[in-house]
């Protein structure tokens, strides 16, 4: 009687090492979202609910060779203020988000090259991240019993390059 050989069930992993293609910022790999910090203040006075509302949003990139890593810090703050108050905001949500993108094996990022493709990079982490901070600015406001500030769904805009190169042979 022949013995039936066990074969696994567990599908191959990729071996990903093998690959070798050329540095480019399009064979990032997402590797995790996560919140960094989180902060909600709310001092309000008796009486009408304070209209002035202000949005700031921000970024900012960094590299880890040692991890093969870039990371994108994007954060969001909202302040809504009295009209009579010049400090002290009526409500205050700030909240950051990180964004870990990992470059396949053998390339590592450099300084230099997150330098020159910065924008490229923010834009990617910045339509990744954006649904997270809508939800946690929505959340954080309904929690803390005001009407729930939804922020606009997210538009990249980009410019579009009018450089004309001469084909072969002609002139400019």
């Amino acid at each position: 009687m022949k013995k039936a050989s066990r074969k696994s069930k567990t599908p191959a992993k990729h071996d990903r090492s093998v690959q070798r293609v050329p540095f480019t910022f399009e064979n990032l790999e997402l590797q995790i979202v996560r919140l960094t910090s989180s902060l909600a203040k709310m001092n309000l006075r008796a009486g009408a609910f304070p209209e002035k509302t202000t949005l700031n949003v921000g970024s900012s990139i960094g590299v880890s060779p040692e991890e093969n890593t870039i990371k994108v810090n994007v954060s969001c703050e909202s302040t809504t203020k009295y009209e009579d108050a010049d400090k002290d905001p009526a409500v205050f949500v700030r909240c950051e988000y990180q964004a870990v993108y990992v470059h396949p094996p053998g390339q590592s990022p450099t300084p230099e090259s997150a330098q020159e493709n910065g924008a490229l990079v923010t834009a990617i982490a910045m339509n990744t991240i954006w649904p997270y901070l809508r939800h946690h600015m929505f959340m954080t406001t309904s929690q803390m019993g005001l009407p729930p500030l939804t922020l606009p769904l997210f538009k990249q805009r980009f410019q579009q390059s009018t450089t004309v190169i001469p084909a072969a042979g002609e002139q400019k």
